[in-house]
């Protein structure tokens, strides 16, 4: 016997409760929440104590964030890159659907940012072209957190020396307690603003271009303040933050930093996700 049809009346009424696939929006995908992060400003490129091993070159700065933004509570995870891009790039793909991403270069995080804004309706960020790609301030869309967003999230009004705590071992997964491989996000504590694994577990991508110099303050050293800094326009390689599983606690510590060329891919380098807006 044929299913009854509903009414053209009734299922257009009820189009807002998902009658029909067409007045449907896509849905978010599994577990991609952002926080909200204030403005503010933070200590910069250099070592605060109790950080372990500063090196003698560097020096406090104060950057100042002049606009508040949205970041994600997790590092993106194996199963929500899947769910949209249709490709599985992890070495630790056995760690599980809630590990975080990783083998995926900086253009890989710019091109998944753009997708997830089309998904979404919202305005992509990126215009992508290879090491020369550029991203529009005035988009709505999904994008990296610039260096500075990063590490104002991570250190969240705090000088201490891991993102939420002093002890690595509470919130972070490094080479001395991670046995050799990534772990699930947001199995350690998260720090103050509610994020989870800024300290360890995959460094994470950021915006910004390398400055060229291990210690990028000397590019704004004439000032030793600035606001919304993004790093050298014309770099040809990419920051990025926060330490993995591989590392020693002195390198996951906030103070550390690293980079590599745009279509750089390792097993330790995955990323997060930020919208502009929303502290």
């Amino acid at each position: 016997m044929a299913r009854p049809r509903l009414p053209l009346a009734l299922c257009l009424a009820a189009a807002a409760l998902g009658c029909g696939r067409s007045a449907q929006q896509p849905s978010p995908l599994v577990g991609v929440d952002l926080l909200p992060v204030p403005a503010g400003s933070v200590s910069f490129m250099g070592h605060i104590q109790p950080e372990p091993g500063p090196d003698e070159h560097e020096q406090l700065f104060q950057v100042t964030v002049t606009q508040p933004f949205l970041l994600g509570r997790t590092e993106l995870t194996q199963q929500q890159w899947r769910e949209l891009m249709h490709s599985e790039p992890s070495h630790f793909r056995a760690c599980g659907a809630s590990c975080p991403v990783e083998q995926v270069s900086w253009i890989d995080a710019l091109r998944f940012c753009n997708a997830l804004s089309e998904r979404e309706g919202l305005q992509p960020a990126y215009r992508i072209q290879g090491a020369a790609s550029s991203w529009d301030l005035q988009a709505n869309g999904y994008r990296l957190p610039t260096e500075a967003e990063w590490l104002l999230a991570a250190r969240a009004g705090t000088e201490q020396a891991y993102a939420g705590s002093d002890d690595a071992d509470l919130v972070s997964w490094h080479s001395g307690n991670a046995a050799g491989r990534s772990h699930p996000v947001a199995e350690k504590q998260p720090n103050s603003l509610g994020l989870f694994d800024m300290s360890g577990n995959v460094w994470e991508w950021v915006w910004d271009g390398w400055s060229g110099s291990n210690d990028q303050a000397s590019v704004y050293r004439p000032v030793l303040q600035v606001s919304d800094p993004a790093g050298p326009a014309s770099a040809t390689e990419r920051v990025y933050r926060g330490g993995s599983w591989s590392d020693d606690a002195s390198i996951v510590h906030l103070a550390d930093r690293d980079r590599g060329a745009p279509d750089y891919r390792m097993y330790y380098v995955g990323f997060r996700v930020a919208r502009s807006g929303g502290g």
